[in-house]
């Protein structure tokens, strides 16, 4: 894998995450305790942050929400691992039929 020679390539992808998550934030922050409301605007966070990476770099995002985070058994574990996977799917084969 070669890195990127330009800085602006790297700047610009994580201005976009941070953007997408100050999106999040605020999302949630206007929920008022919803939680099917959270679950969504989670699910859409999760799912466009990885269709900005590549595989993996979805692998150890996985892998930090699994033991940094959540337990295997919570419930918006089981919400983010399906976003990720959603949003890396659609990644991995968008356009092709």
């Amino acid at each position: 894998m070669t890195l990127p020679t330009d800085n602006t390539a790297v700047t610009d992808i994580i201005t976009r995450l941070l953007s997408d998550i100050t999106a999040a934030t605020i999302d949630i922050t206007a929920l008022n305790g919803d939680t099917t409301a959270v679950f969504n605007c989670i699910t859409t966070f999760f799912i466009r942050i990885v269709k900005r990476l590549r595989p993996l770099a979805v692998f150890f995002l996985v892998c930090f929400v699994n033991i940094f985070f959540f337990s295997e058994k919570s419930k918006i574990s089981a919400v983010i691992q399906h976003s990720i996977k959603t949003g890396f799917m659609d990644h991995r084969f968008k356009g092709r039929t």
